[in-house]
């Protein structure tokens, strides 16, 4: 919904990844044959689980697969302890804005797993995004996803920092009133309410904006 500048940072919440010694490197390559073994093949169940619950907006499940300790690092390298707690919002904006996940297993390297994860919701619809499509790394032990990076994230459409910045700088000029509403102390809120009052102002930003 990623995803403005926060969802980015929040990916998070959304989306998780891995790894120390890799983290410069932004492309990944398919290799089936090394998720043949046993370990390969239990963290791969767990990602693709992960993902299943997430398109299925099933919480409990996806909360199940997230250590209560989680690291996230976003594109840029930024580190940060997740919130698991946090989830549930998230979890709420993506059924408002009828979100849909699909994961692919690309390999599995060094004990880390490696993916491509697409998401599309009306929040990329609406700002002219098209689907957020995710290059990501996951550490998974005992059954859980401990930490999770996010490699490169590219857009179908418009890249979402500079889409949402204008349909923020529209909300400003044609609804300033609501502005309070779709971004509170100064950022994007990502949870149902937050959803609720952001969607009816994209889709009338969506039906405006003129095509670049």
């Amino acid at each position: 919904m990623r995803r403005s500048k926060d969802l980015n940072k929040s990916l998070a919440a959304v989306v998780l990844f891995c790894s120390g010694v890799v983290l410069a490197q932004n492309t990944l390559t398919p290799d089936p044959a090394s998720l043949k073994s046993q370990e390969a093949q239990a963290a791969a169940k767990v990602v693709t689980k992960y993902y299943r619950a997430r398109n299925h907006f099933d919480l409990a499940t996806a909360r199940s697969l997230e250590a209560s300790d989680i690291v996230l690092v976003n594109e840029k390298g930024e580190e940060r302890q997740g919130h698991p707690e946090k989830l549930q919002g998230f979890m709420d904006y993506e059924k408002y804005m009828h979100g849909r996940w699909h994961c692919r297993v690309l390999a599995f390297h060094n004990g880390l797993i490696e993916a491509e994860v697409t998401e599309e919701n009306d929040y990329y619809r609406y700002l002219g995004s098209g689907r957020a499509i995710l290059l990501e790394r996951y550490l998974v032990r005992a059954g859980k996803i401990q930490r999770a990076e996010v490699l490169r994230a590219r857009y179908d459409g418009r890249d979402q920092d500079s889409a949402a910045d204008e349909f923020l700088d529209w909300v400003k000029e044609v609804h300033p009133e609501k502005l309070e509403l779709v971004h509170p102390n100064g950022h994007l809120v990502f949870d149902g309410e937050g959803a609720r009052q952001q969607l009816p102002l994209m889709k009338e930003y969506h039906s405006n904006r003129k095509p670049n």
